[in-house]
């Protein structure tokens, strides 16, 4: 039985021309052949940049009003279409890094890899999926969605249709996954470009992950056939393997036992707490950034937003675990409670 779809994803899937997705967009085809051939990519997007965890910095893209208003619209009707599938945790209304932590909690083996510049990796020639079913859209239409969605050629990170166009191309990678999950005895997840393997079996399938003598673990050769076939690479400088007692992350989220906040992570929040309550805001913030500046990331400056922020994340990471491991945070700072 072919899938109910609301009245504006059929009236999506039944545009037939530039003029007829114009008039789907709610524009003139005048004004959207001057968006898409027209207007430069600087006008169409500001760019600026934002710190990483790790201090590098990510490019963000960030479409003009008109343009995102375009492109939100696209995004929530892509999302119906074609939703992700069940492993796919991020981009995906209700779900999040919890869910996607929560597949691998208390495993033996926990196997980690990233695939290497994700949103620049899928480019204009794979935004033909606007070709294929449920889409089967006709070349002039799917050539000018692409466009639409890209910059340079490539899936802008700021988009609002970038993420679900990622998962929307990762679809047949999210498929092969798991089969290759299902042959390892192991659970998957994928998180925007962080894929997570895990297993309570004695020794982890050589086709996911391999020990190769000094080079140490390296990804199964079904592993890294599977991403090469999908036209992704594994960055083989964040490809991990974790066993037993050994420290295991997944998107920042401790699994080892259960799902919870890394101690380290309450331990820095608890200790900036303590500075802020004993000295104060202004003389708090300097004291608590000289210990790692990386404490806050992008450009903030005050550091009572900061830590507002991390207290309303442990305390909803703690709710969706069932935890009561940061309640002392909630009793000793209330986020309401600094300006």
């Amino acid at each position: 039985m072919p899938p109910t779809f609301s009245q504006i994803s059929s009236d999506f899937l039944s545009v037939k021309s530039r003029s007829d997705l114009a008039g789907w967009l709610g524009v003139s085809e005048r004004a959207l052949r001057y968006i898409l051939y027209k207007l430069p990519d600087e006008r169409k997007y500001s760019t600026f940049e934002i710190k990483k965890r790790n201090g590098n910095a990510r490019v963000i893209d960030a479409p003009s009003p008109a343009l995102k208003f375009l492109q939100s619209k696209l995004a929530e009707t892509l999302s119906e279409i074609a939703p992700p599938r069940q492993l796919a945790k991020g981009y995906v209304r209700e779900r999040s890094i919890f869910d996607h932590a929560k597949v691998h909690r208390s495993k033996r083996w926990l196997v980690l890899a990233d695939i290497k510049d994700f949103f620049p990796s899928i480019n204009f020639g794979r935004v033909g999926v606007f070709r294929a079913a449920p889409f089967s859209f006709g070349h002039e239409v799917a050539v000018c969605l692409a466009q639409l969605c890209t910059k340079g050629g490539q899936l802008p990170q700021g988009a609002p249709t970038s993420p679900v166009i990622s998962n929307i191309v990762c679809r047949r990678l999210d498929r092969e996954l798991l089969e290759l999950s299902k042959r390892s005895r192991c659970s998957v997840s994928r998180y925007a470009d962080d894929v997570c393997f895990s297993t309570n079996t004695r020794d982890i399938s050589a086709r996911v992950a391999d020990f190769v003598g000094e080079a140490g673990w390296v990804p199964g050769l079904e592993l890294k056939s599977v991403f090469q076939r999908n036209g992704f690479q594994i960055n083989p400088n964040k490809f991990m393997v974790r066993c037993g007692r050994e420290r295991k992350l997944v998107t920042g989220l401790s699994v080892n036992s259960g799902v919870s906040i890394p101690r380290s992570w309450r331990r820095q929040l608890r200790s900036a707490l303590h500075v802020i309550r004993k000295y104060g805001e202004v003389p708090g913030d300097s004291i608590v950034l000289s210990w790692r500046p990386a404490f806050q990331r992008g450009s903030a400056v005050n550091i009572g937003q900061v830590i507002r922020g991390k207290v309303r994340y442990a305390h909803w990471i703690d709710r969706l675990a069932g935890r009561g491991s940061v309640e002392a945070l909630h009793r000793n700072y209330r986020a309401g409670s600094m300006g």
